[in-house]
């Protein structure tokens, strides 16, 4: 081959690893959010300081439990899953400032909640908080559910 084919090539190669790069997200977002139930879910990972890293990430209604998965990441498997008897929200709800507005989702509320793996803070949409205490209410007899604290 002489060099322009291989400068073709590699060209070809190159375009190639572009466009997956920019096609798998979007896939994998529509296979994640295929079912219905799903929101966006912002969690909090405490930092130095009391200071609280944001995580961006798509939740997904199961039966029983929450799964949660990174927006950023190459995984089909949830990341983080919040069983629906294990977790409890704080009703009270506030508003994003000083360094969490621009690492959020527009219009985001920010709840506490306590979980199997200990305390977290959720943002999400006033909306997806809605529909979030409703699943958690809407326990089946005999569980003995009551998540809102």
């Amino acid at each position: 081959m002489s060099v322009w084919q291989w400068t073709l090539v590699c060209l070809l190669v190159i375009v190639l690893l572009i466009a997956a790069a920019i096609a798998f997200p979007v896939w994998r977002r529509r296979r994640i959010s295929s079912d219905a139930g799903t929101f966006e879910l912002a969690l909090s990972r405490s930092g130095d300081r009391g200071t609280h890293r944001w995580v961006l990430g798509v939740a997904r209604y199961g039966e029983d439990e929450i799964e949660w998965f990174a927006t950023f990441g190459v995984s089909l498997q949830p990341r983080h899953r919040f069983v629906r008897e294990r977790l409890e929200v704080d009703g009270r709800s506030r508003r994003p400032h000083g360094r969490e507005v621009p690492a959020l989702y527009p219009g985001s509320v920010i709840v506490s909640c306590r979980t199997d793996v200990g305390f977290r803070q959720l943002a999400l949409t006033p909306g997806a908080l809605t529909g979030l205490l409703a699943w958690l209410e809407a326990s089946p007899p005999g569980h003995g559910v009551n998540n809102v604290l």
